[in-house]
């Protein structure tokens, strides 16, 4: 990252120069086509062996121990998503308002604080194939969310992202994902072991940080039904927004009745 607001590199404002790597993302079921279950498999297993790399990192010994706070990470992040959903309220939604305050009441301690890329998922990573025919991860996309922050944050927005299917076949289209188990893809339980067995750790109980991802893309998706209720958001696909909101709220109220882990 550069700061060029005085212009001596042409520029006139804060810029970074990012790296072209060739490969491809994995953003739909059609993109599974070129690779057999056992090449799915393995990708899925190098995608979170990448996130427990990067939550290993110790941010002081790269020069980043100023890129963020994690005291009170938690609770910092349930008060500006708490904002930004007060920001999207135009109609009544008791499930996503229930779903807040249970997410107030039970705020979990950190156990484990690293750097947080913020939108973990497949298709933020580029998939490259070696001569052996080895998938694996050749990059990470999307780091405008990257702080330091609870490890379990990226966990449970994965976990929210790759079962997002389970939702309703609508989530599933509107948050893009390639994950299908009948395709080869492993369980969601499968990648906690893994992750864990990378990081030499436990992984705690994960069912507050899966509500907090399902509350985070509800809140998300809210503004952008205000947006499109406002003409201020064109296109195909997006009146069917607004009804996301609701299934995703329970879906958080749901992750918070069981025990994920």
């Amino acid at each position: 990252m550069r700061d060029d607001t005085d212009g001596t590199a042409g520029v006139g404002t804060p810029f970074y120069l990012m790296g072209f790597v060739d490969g491809q993302v994995l953003s739909s079921p059609a993109a599974n086509a070129p690779f057999s279950p056992s090449q799915l498999r393995t990708l899925s297993l190098d995608l979170v062996e990448t996130l427990a790399e990067l939550h290993s990192i110790d941010p002081a010994g790269v020069g980043l121990d100023d890129f963020g706070r994690a005291s009170g990470y938690l609770d910092r992040q349930v008060r500006r998503w708490g904002e930004q959903y007060d920001k999207s309220r135009s109609r009544p939604l008791p499930e996503l308002d229930a779903l807040q305050a249970a997410l107030r009441e039970r705020v979990p301690s950190t156990i484990g604080s690293s750097l947080v890329h913020g939108d973990f998922r497949l298709d933020n990573a580029i998939v490259q194939v070696d001569s052996g025919r080895r998938p694996r991860i050749a990059a990470i996309l999307d780091w405008e969310m990257a702080t330091i922050g609870d490890s379990f944050t990226d966990l449970g927005l994965l976990g929210l992202y790759w079962d997002i299917s389970s939702i309703s076949e609508q989530a599933a289209a509107v948050a893009a994902s390639a994950v299908d188990p009948a395709a080869g893809y492993p369980s969601f339980a499968e990648l906690l072991d893994a992750y864990a067995a990378a990081r030499g750790t436990a992984v705690p109980e994960l069912s507050w940080y899966l509500a907090f991802a399902a509350y985070k893309l509800a809140i998300i998706l809210e503004g952008i039904h205000l947006r499109f209720q406002a003409g201020e958001t064109v296109g195909p696909g997006f009146d069917t927004i607004g009804a996301l909101v609701a299934p995703l709220a329970r879906a958080g109220l749901r992750s918070l009745a069981e025990r994920t882990r």
